[in-house]
């Protein structure tokens, strides 16, 4: 799994890159539920996967809109766009939230359905929670880099500066 990135790497691929790690990430939670081996597991796991498809789907689609709107997939061209994109701005920061997990969203849910279905299943398997939960609070710190990307002093001062045409 890639975790480290060029600066020349388009967004789409950062977010695939995460999004690989991602993927190894959500199958162990589902295998949570497959591990404990109960009805409420399987139904955990139903859910977690439906709630993380819509999530996942949503923020490519957000993401690929920016991209159009701004003619780039440039990682340095997405820097500062929440003013000039509140919309799908706010909506992929949505998507992220919930895709950590956390409340009051959908991902919140789902993970607490997965991980209450977990402890349910008895007292031995309450490390197994605990390991999701620790998970979850590193793809906090990673979600939070890829949505805390604001424009450099150097770019804001390029910018108030006038053109010279």
């Amino acid at each position: 799994v890639v975790f480290f990135f060029q600066a020349e790497d388009g967004i789409r691929d950062l977010v695939r890159s995460r999004g690989l790690g991602d993927v190894y990430k959500r199958q162990g939670y589902m295998l949570m539920g497959l591990a404990i081996g109960t009805p409420a597991g399987i139904s955990a796991i139903m859910f977690y996967l439906a709630i993380y498809l819509v999530m996942n789907l949503g923020a490519f689609f957000g993401i690929q809109k920016i991209a159009e709107q701004i003619g780039s997939e440039e990682i340095e061209d997405f820097k500062g766009l929440g003013p000039k994109v509140p919309i799908i701005g706010g909506f992929i920061v949505a998507l992220m939230i919930s895709l950590v997990g956390l409340p009051p969203t959908s991902g919140f849910v789902a993970k607490f359905f997965l991980f209450s279905s977990v402890i349910q299943a008895g007292s031995s398997w309450l490390w197994l929670a605990v390991v999701g939960v620790i998970n979850s609070v590193i793809s906090l710190y990673y979600y939070v880099c890829l949505l805390y990307t604001s424009p450099s002093p150097r770019d804001r001062t390029r910018s108030r500066m006038p053109s010279s045409a």
